[in-house]
């Protein structure tokens, strides 16, 4: 399950490689210059890119790895700090920006429901200049066979579809598309789920969730004030 990701761990004095030629995400870490902190920086499809959720979380599993102490802080390449911890559990806890909600524009969720094939919104909400959400139905949820990558790729954000989930421990159910491609498990897309989500459930603690990607995901998020966990 989840997404793949390959993680270089530098020294301080080292420096920063080429982009790797292989498409999977990669990213290098090394102590920063100054303090404890750890600089970090991206590549995929054989370019930097300024950062990738899923290869932050491996980059901040092998720091503690490596780290004395319960919390590193890593300064990503997009200028954002993201403090990571390890639970007494062995998971990895990264604190991320909660996206900030605004409406809508509904010419981008009319292009966005025709591509995910004819599918009515319950209700769509913007997060941040990244993330559209969009909440479907359960059934128009499960419907969602026929999508039309290039017209989702043409809406030029990271279209989350999501449904509330009927059974079990789940909170709800995604699918996540990042240039038009089902991604396999989406960070960013969880930075506007989870502040979209924890008020129509009345979530005052952590959510389950599930990203239902070709190898599936599952992630576990809260709000804490304004930081997505």
């Amino acid at each position: 399950e989840g997404n793949p990701a390959s993680i270089g761990v530098l020294g301080k004095a080292d420096a920063w490689p080429e982009a790797p030629a292989s498409g999977e995400a990669t990213a290098f870490v090394r102590p920063a210059a100054q303090g404890d902190a750890y600089d970090v920086r991206y590549f995929a499809g054989g370019a930097e890119i300024a950062f990738c959720g899923h290869a932050t979380l491996a980059a901040a599993d092998a720091v503690l790895d490596s780290a004395p102490g319960a919390r590193v802080d890593l300064e990503t390449s997009s200028g954002q700090t993201v403090a990571a911890t390890r639970s007494k559990d062995g998971a990895v806890e990264l604190r991320l920006a909660a996206g900030v909600p605004a409406d809508a524009a509904p010419a981008a969720v009319a292009a966005a429901t025709a591509a995910l094939g004819g599918v009515e919104a319950l209700d769509a909400r913007y997060f941040d200049d990244t993330t559209l959400v969009i909440e479907l139905s359960p059934d128009d949820y499960a419907s969602l066979d026929a999508v039309d990558t290039a017209a989702l790729k043409d809406i030029r954000l990271v279209v989350a579809a999501t449904t509330r989930a009927s059974s079990g421990d789940l909170a709800f159910r995604s699918r996540c598309f990042v240039s038009g491609a089902d991604d396999l498990a989406c960070g960013v897309a969880h930075c506007g789920l989870a502040p979209y989500w924890a008020p129509r459930l009345g979530a005052d603690g952590f959510m389950r969730a599930r990203q239902d990607s070709p190898t599936g995901a599952r992630l576990d998020v809260a709000i804490d004030g304004e930081e997505v966990l």
